[in-house]
């Protein structure tokens, strides 16, 4: 499925995944350690991220998380190896541009000495266990305007409900066991509906704009052209093929 806007510009992508893929997804995913579950904006469950961003400084670096959890961190990366790379050649045929900004910012905002931790994405969101009362609205501020989100749910029981809404679009997508869904979550408003039964968990692979900010102001300080903004502002009205 693909979601376009009036002008014809694919604001998301929902298409099946192959099945081994989220079984190996669900088996690594068993293996990583306890955490407890949370409440935020996105609902209430366990959440962890596996990133390279540069919040608020002027280098990369990696994640508390992924520090704090390494080596359980690795073998879970190394696990999801096939489906990191499956979801990047579908986004590198669909999207090609997309995907190499992506890939090339992080080489450039670290001189090549990282590639980001689900390439061509950054880092993973990691969810377990989402709550019945749904989540609340909101956009992903902290993440690069230009690119896809990857949302993959998964749980072997199944569930029930968890669709994701996409305020701007006036939709509310369904996206089950196998699927993923690629959409911009930083210039798109949405939320998780409630499950209603069973549980839901999810991967969220994305990019920090701060990573793209860090290459940006590298090639400025190289003697390189500054950024330009080109975003577009994107109608709310669109349609479904």
């Amino acid at each position: 499925m693909e979601i376009k806007d009036p002008t014809n510009v694919v604001m998301g992508y929902r298409f099946r995944l192959p099945i081994h893929l989220i079984q190996a997804l669900e088996a690594a995913t068993q293996h990583l350690p306890v955490l407890t579950e949370q409440k935020h904006k996105r609902g209430s469950y366990v959440v962890r991220h596996y990133a390279q961003w540069a919040d608020f400084q002027r280098y990369v670096y990696h994640s508390s998380e992924y520090i704090k959890e390494k080596p359980a961190a690795d073998a879970w990366l190394m696990a999801n190896a096939a489906l990191f790379e499956y979801l990047s050649n579908y986004l590198r045929i669909y999207q090609p541009e997309s995907w190499l900004s992506m890939r090339n910012s992080i080489r450039k905002a670290t001189d090549g000495e990282l590639t980001g931790l689900a390439t061509p994405w950054h880092g993973v969101a990691i969810g377990q266990g989402m709550g019945s009362e749904g989540g609340e609205d909101h956009q992903d501020w902290n993440d690069e305007p230009s690119v896809f989100n990857a949302v993959v749910p998964f749980g072997s029981q199944g569930w029930t409900g968890g669709e994701v809404v996409l305020w701007q679009l006036n939709m509310r997508v369904a996206v089950e066991r196998g699927d993923c869904f690629l959409f911009k979550g930083a210039i798109t408003a949405h939320r998780a509906e409630a499950v209603t039964s069973g549980q839901r968990n999810f991967i969220d692979l994305f990019c920090h704009k701060s990573v793209y900010d860090v290459a940006r102001h590298s090639v400025e300080n190289a003697g390189g052209s500054k950024h330009e903004d080109t975003r577009k502002v994107y109608p709310i009205s669109c349609t479904i093929n």
